[in-house]
């Protein structure tokens, strides 16, 4: 894809160098035909007024991501406040999955530092207030997800018609 291309997607537009960036495609001329004009007649002005736009649009999707985060890390603690003793560890490991969205119960123990038990039983009060699910329906090397913090991270990245 030759630099500034967009490149359509189920009418929205992915900007190549930006990473996130969704742009509607009926808001903006053709990026591809912006890049032409630069070459051909050295109008920067109309490119840099696509590519402002393109950093304004990125710029707010991570603003409501972060804040969306923020709001659902709020959400989860409070959850996992009414635990009782069990809430100080547990907060320990959402902690690190805030930071690492997946990840087994021994990367969470060294993360945390806790011993694997306890790891084991904060992973089991995460599933039961389904703040965590797990992937791999094993007993040895289960693999866990931060559902909630996965699927908003997520957001805006399907593939079309699914």
């Amino acid at each position: 894809m030759a630099p500034g291309q967009r490149q359509l997607d189920g009418g929205r537009c992915h900007v190549p160098g930006l990473t996130g960036a969704v742009l509607p495609l009926g808001r903006l001329p053709d990026g591809t035909r912006l890049l032409n004009d630069v070459r051909m007649t050295g109008d920067w002005e109309a490119w840099l007024d696509f590519f402002a736009e393109a950093v304004i649009v990125t710029a707010t999707q991570a603003v409501e991501t972060a804040q969306q985060l923020l709001d659902l890390s709020n959400q989860d603690r409070y959850k996992i406040s009414g635990l009782g003793r069990a809430a100080a560890s547990t907060l320990q490991v959402h902690r690190a999955l805030m930071e690492h969205p997946i990840g087994t119960s021994g990367s969470l123990v060294q993360k945390t530092g806790i011993t694997p038990a306890t790891v084991n039983k904060a992973l089991g009060h995460l599933e039961r207030l389904g703040i965590v699910k797990e992937l791999t329906a094993q007993k040895r090397n289960r693999l866990f997800s931060y559902a909630g913090y996965i699927e908003i991270m997520s957001r805006g990245t399907e593939l079309p018609g699914r």
